[in-house]
């Protein structure tokens, strides 16, 4: 059997890192100048629209609003107290449903078993578990944490499972034939197949989750973000409420795009030529 010279394979890894660089720039300039346009868009209109600046602020009064909060020192605190309910959720809610997805997506009895109770829980919507949640836990920020694990949990699960079933079937007849071991075919054939099905699971688990994070923040408003939401909606302060707002927008575009990254990095031997 020839061998393919290592030259080759890196000229050629270097010729698709160049273009590829090339699209996410193009991608990385359109993006922005489309943001751009939507805030220069949305402080024209908040001027010359005439609607009251109590319902629509003007996006020049949001973004000078992030510096006073910090000023007045209830930025950072409760960013922070936000982030790490945040992180804890989505990690427990990851540890939870790795092992969770591999079970119904690899063991039929265990997919007849729980997938009907899996679905029941995705389609729900969360707010209507809210007050179960309260009833058990209290109003506390365990009631917060349990709010985005179970929102992370299914939207999870659900995408990962499907990446296990959908496992080439060849693949894992070839393996068999060379006398791979279940556990063999685990970590040498499903795994790697469902990587990118884990990359966009954790994206939806990460997105619901902070659907999640700003549920139970509306009701438990004794720090966090939600604190400063609730306390800027009683007194009329709507820049606050949008900047608060777009702090949780700017968080989730951030994580997504993380998540994006890490799954490039892990699946880059899928962008390698069939030679």
């Amino acid at each position: 059997m020839s061998t393919i010279p290592s030259n080759v394979l890196r000229d050629e890894r270097s010729r698709r890192f160049q273009l590829s660089l090339s699209g996410r720039q193009k991608f990385a300039l359109l993006t922005v100048l489309n943001v751009v346009a939507f805030f220069v868009l949305w402080e024209l209109f908040a001027i010359y629209s005439g609607i009251p600046h109590v319902f629509l602020p003007r996006f020049s009064a949001v973004l000078m609003d992030v510096p006073q909060m910090n000023s007045e020192g209830i930025l950072l605190g409760n960013l922070w107290v936000s982030f790490i309910n945040f992180m804890i959720g989505l990690v427990v809610g990851l540890v939870i449903g790795l092992p969770l997805a591999y079970a119904i997506g690899g063991i039929k009895i265990v997919d007849r078993l729980l997938s009907p109770y899996l679905w029941a829980l995705y389609s729900t919507p969360r707010i209507i578990l809210v007050p179960l949640i309260f009833l058990w836990l209290g109003i506390t920020n365990n009631a917060r944490l349990a709010i985005i694990i179970i929102s992370v949990v299914p939207s999870f699960v659900v995408v990962v499972m499907e990446g296990v079933k959908t496992t080439n079937a060849s693949l894992m007849r070839a393996a068999r034939s060379f006398g791979a071991s279940r556990w063999q075919l685990f970590t040498q054939v499903i795994v790697p197949s469902t990587v990118p099905f884990i990359g966009t699971g954790v994206r939806m688990g990460m997105l619901r989750g902070l659907i999640g994070l700003y549920v139970g923040e509306l009701f438990i408003t004794a720090n966090g973000l939600g604190a400063i939401i609730a306390y800027a909606s009683t007194r009329f302060n709507t820049a606050r409420v949008f900047a608060a707002l777009l702090i949780f927008v700017l968080f989730a575009v951030a994580s997504l795009g993380v998540t994006r990254y890490l799954e490039a990095k892990l699946t880059v031997w899928r962008e390698l030529p069939n030679l």
